[in-house]
């Protein structure tokens, strides 16, 4: 009977450990449209603040691409969404 009572205990930490995101493991600096909607969004992933994961959005509030971000520059795959959620383009940068 103990084992069970320590199984949720035991679940919630692997599941909350081995989570990272934004709220988790990441400062995220927004901007923002005139209108107050969040127009981009980026995931920082170390303290020069030059480092992460870019995603911008359209007005209406969908995402239009990411791109990751390397000292400064984009670097990798940038992906381009439609309004649907659809990828429409990508770009390589290296």
């Amino acid at each position: 009977m103990k084992v069970l009572s320590l199984f949720p205990l035991l679940f919630s930490l692997i599941f909350f450990t081995g989570c990272e995101g934004p709220g988790l493991g990441g400062k995220v600096e927004k901007t923002y449209f005139t209108g107050g909607k969040v127009k981009s969004e980026f995931i920082i992933s170390d303290s020069t603040k030059k480092n992460g994961q870019l995603k911008k959005y359209g007005y209406e509030g969908h995402l239009t691409s990411v791109v990751n971000i390397q000292n400064g520059v984009k670097v990798g795959k940038e992906v381009m969404y439609d309004a649907h959620g659809r990828i429409i383009s990508c770009l390589l940068y290296t």
